[in-house]
């Protein structure tokens, strides 16, 4: 007798949020529309944003606010009640338009879910172009091919969004506030043009390699498919690039030598 075959269930991703945090922030803004900093009972949320109690989309909506350290629970969740957290509402009654205090206070909650800290830690905030970044969620992460790009776009949304660059480091784990001064997000001490040297984002079609220096990490972006002129231009390009670094090497030997005399 022939055994029937049992359907193998396809992998579960692992817990993010469903959207970024812009968004994330415009569904705070409207909590503290109706609440301010009162605690409010979940399904009182769905109201607020226009679900049906029995949609999922507010549920989600919830734990997206929940992994960005925008919401949390009172007492504990299974009591069904929440209330916007110190860190949302520095974010939202910040009305400057220029403001330090509010944008480090958007780079702490970019930061917050456990998945964008993973990938930030991991390339040390230089990320790689989407494909790299996609292999590793479906090889290291669990992530399964319906869902991982769509994880990759709001997770470059709100690394744009909130202007993150490789000097800022990641929040504590579990929720825990900065030490920082004035509630800002830790940096380290770098000068203001390392500050600024953000990733780009990049335009369909193009690709990039990331290669790592003794000194620093070496960034190159190009399009994915070349005419063989425009491949004999970047060629020529490369050779440029190749002897201005080999200048380098030299000048620092010079600087050496003149120090031991």
């Amino acid at each position: 007798m022939v055994k029937p075959q049992q359907q193998v269930a396809a992998p579960r991703s692992p817990g993010y949020p469903h959207f970024g945090l812009q968004e994330a922030l415009e569904k705070a803004r409207v909590i503290w529309e109706h609440a301010k900093r009162s605690a409010v009972n979940t399904e009182m949320i769905a109201g607020y944003w226009k679900y049906g109690t029995k949609s999922s989309g507010w549920r989600l909506g919830v734990a997206a606010l929940k992994h960005f350290g925008l919401l949390e629970n009172i007492q504990n969740k299974k009591s069904g009640q929440v209330k916007l957290t110190d860190l949302a509402i520095r974010i939202l009654l910040d009305v400057r338009s220029e403001s330090d205090e509010r944008d480090a206070a958007i780079r702490q909650a970019a930061l917050m879910p456990g998945l964008y800290r993973a990938l930030w830690e991991h390339w040390g905030g230089l990320l790689p172009g989407d494909q790299t970044i996609q292999t590793f969620l479906t090889l290291n992460k669990g992530f399964n091919e319906g869902t991982v790009k769509d994880f990759i776009t709001e997770f470059m949304k709100t690394i744009s969004f909130a202007k993150l660059s490789p000097s800022d480091k990641m929040p504590p784990a579990d929720g825990e506030h900065v030490t920082g001064t004035n509630g800002k997000l830790a940096q380290d001490p770098v000068n203001d043009s390392n500050r600024s040297a953000r990733r780009r984002n990049m335009q369909p079609g193009m690709k990039e390699d990331v290669f790592t220096l003794g000194e620093g990490p070496v960034v190159l972006q190009y399009p994915e498919k070349l005419s063989r002129e425009s491949f004999e231009d970047f060629q020529s390009w490369l050779q440029l690039v190749i002897r201005k670094a080999k200048r380098s090497i030299q000048s620092n030997n010079k600087d050496s030598t003149k120090e031991e005399d």
